[in-house]
């Protein structure tokens, strides 16, 4: 029992501690391609990232982390049936883009979401 009290202690002294989910405000356009250009807002709203389990929820769906570097978060949609969906997270500027291809011409963009993204902050 000390030994795991030990190895935990010494975990969290050199900042190998589970991460802990961030919860984001997010808000920017989703742009639409496929018939012809639809533009929406898409008003503020939660997203959260959690390292840990490696997903991201967001205003625009939820997704895989599939990387993550010093500055920025990777993500994709592997459940998408229809479209290849990736996207990063700029961890300095808080700026979100999701990229949705058609896999049978993947040199045009079927949908483009922005977001900018902030720290959510309490009310209370």
């Amino acid at each position: 029992m000390k030994a795991i009290i030990g190895l935990a202690s010494f975990a969290l002294a050199i900042g190998i501690a589970p991460a802990r989910a961030i919860d984001l405000t997010c808000r920017g356009e989703m742009h639409y391609y496929e018939s012809k250009h639809i533009e929406v807002t898409i008003p503020p709203g939660a997203a959260i990232v959690d390292l840990e389990k490696r997903s991201i929820t967001t205003p625009l769906g939820d997704f895989r982390i599939t990387g993550v570097s010093e500055g920025s978060i990777l993500f994709s949609d592997p459940a998408e049936k229809w479209l290849i969906v990736s996207g990063t997270l700029d961890r300095m500027s808080g700026l979100m883009r999701v990229f949705w291809q058609n896999p049978k011409d993947n040199t045009k963009m079927a949908r483009y979401g922005e977001l900018k993204c902030s720290t959510a902050k309490r009310l209370f």
